[in-house]
């Protein structure tokens, strides 16, 4: 267990949960000591995160035997009809004094709704404080109202939260919204505790991604909306906004090095890393973008990989199937399975082995190979629209050297001198590989020259 938790840094989790012999959804079931957020009843509204202390059931009042019919009528409202309460105190995430002695973590809510609730499951405690050895956390999801009530409800303070496939900004909308009212809340903690230290609140801030001029315009547009309505004294100074959002146009998976530096500008590593590319994108372009993630920040790893994907939780449910019906499944590689709570076992490793041989990942992969040689050049018109690819050396594969009519400059340059850059000079050489093929990673050709294509 400990060298699989060495070499499998992440743990997986699944929301809704799945159960039963389909693996269909099931609700979320509030447990004492749960840590949950209580989602908000209007935009004003910051919620509340905690844990659960008591589950009440309200006694119903009366006896009264319902006939068919108004039993038929009964089921219909039932969902708006809930009998149990669910009580919580609140968990402070700024306090330095000692747990007990903390107004915040005392405050409590009662009689809650348990349809109000959403599950958190990045708030692991060790000695009552935040425990920042915890294993980090890929949270699946396949539904986007479910995506971003999540993403909303595991925002912290000061969080840096990177966004893959902001597109116009809804969800952004509302980290920020949260982000602002969270920061409102942290200076009256302040007051409180009557501490003077309200010029060192340090605000959290999003960085988006996106690939397309357009829509990055309307969330730009959207965000600056959002900001001049919900904006408090605490952000005062002409460049808040530009310190709270930075959007850029990029695509990770094409331009990984140029991703990373966007990504990295602050000297900081993302906390929270929200990856939505749905639309257009292949199952292969989500788990590619995934493994993206875990590689670049895998020296401070995030605590949060939030992955909005229903081709993704269909592969996971595939599997599970599988998992209980094939008897030939071979025994030495480990199967996934899902608890109650939503862990699934064996994710990491499953994701890793299984995934990208997938049958769906397989025929997407296996569909490009069909591709003729005039065909791949009109796809890939411009190296950047290539996908990256690693050698079997490990290094990504230089797109210049194999799709652009004039090759790789830079590499071109080194080579006609015969001269190696040095320490200083390695913005001036090609960092990428030029040995092996960019389709089908042979040595010796490139990929508009590759023997494969036809």
């Amino acid at each position: 267990m400990d060298f699989i938790k060495k070499c499998h840094p992440y743990q997986w989790r699944v929301y809704p949960l799945l159960g039963g012999f389909n693996n269909a959804q099931r609700k979320f079931e509030p447990k004492i000591s749960g840590a949950v957020h209580v989602r908000p009843k209007s935009a004003k509204e910051i919620g509340y995160t905690g844990r659960i202390t008591s589950i009440n059931t309200k006694a119903k009042s009366t006896t009264h035997v319902y006939s068919a019919t108004e039993l038929h009528v009964s089921q219909k409202k039932r969902k708006l009809t809930e009998d149990m309460r669910v009580t919580i105190q609140q968990h402070c995430y700024h306090h330095t004094e000692k747990y007990e002695d903390c107004i915040t973590c005392h405050s409590t809510k009662h009689d809650v709704r348990p349809s109000r609730l959403v599950p958190v499951y990045d708030l692991h405690l060790k000695n009552n404080k935040i425990d920042e050895d915890a294993e980090s956390l890929v949270l699946l999801t396949p539904d986007t109202t479910t995506y971003r009530q999540l993403a909303a409800s595991h925002l912290r303070p000061n969080d840096y939260v990177l966004e893959i496939g902001c597109s116009t900004g809804e969800c952004t909308a509302l980290l920020l919204r949260r982000n602002l009212l969270l920061q409102s809340q942290n200076l009256r903690q302040i007051e409180q505790h009557n501490n003077n230290t309200a010029a060192n609140v340090v605000l959290g801030n999003i960085v988006g991604f996106d690939t397309g001029a357009k829509i990055l315009k309307q969330a730009d547009n959207r965000l600056r909306r959002e900001y001049n309505q919900s904006a408090t004294t605490l952000v005062g100074d002409d460049d808040a906004y530009s310190k709270l959002i930075q959007l850029h146009r990029v695509d990770a998976l094409a331009d990984p090095k140029g991703a990373y530096a966007l990504a990295t500008s602050n000297n900081t590593c993302p906390g929270m890393v929200l990856i939505d590319i749905g639309g257009n994108r292949q199952l292969e372009s989500v788990v590619r973008m995934i493994q993206w993630v875990q590689t670049a920040f895998k020296d401070e790893r995030p605590r949060l990989i939030l992955v909005k994907s229903e081709a993704l939780e269909n592969e996971l449910s595939t599997a599970l199937l599988s998992s209980h019906t094939d008897d030939n499944t071979d025994c030495s590689v480990p199967v996934p399975s899902v608890t109650d709570e939503g862990t699934i076992t064996n994710g990491q490793i499953w994701f890793n082995n299984a995934l990208l041989a997938s049958p769906s990942v397989a025929a997407d992969i296996e569909a490009d190979k069909s591709l003729s040689r005039q065909q791949l050049l009109s796809r890939y018109s411009h190296p950047k629209k290539v996908p990256l690819v690693l050698s079997p050396k490990g290094t990504p594969i230089c797109r210049y050297h194999n799709y652009h009519p004039d090759g790789c400059t830079k590499f071109n340059k080194s080579k006609s001198t015969g001269t190696v850059a040095d320490e200083d000079e390695d913005d001036l050489q090609c960092q990428y590989d030029h040995e092996y093929c960019h389709w089908c990673q042979d040595a010796g050709h490139i990929a508009v020259n590759c023997p494969s294509l036809k």
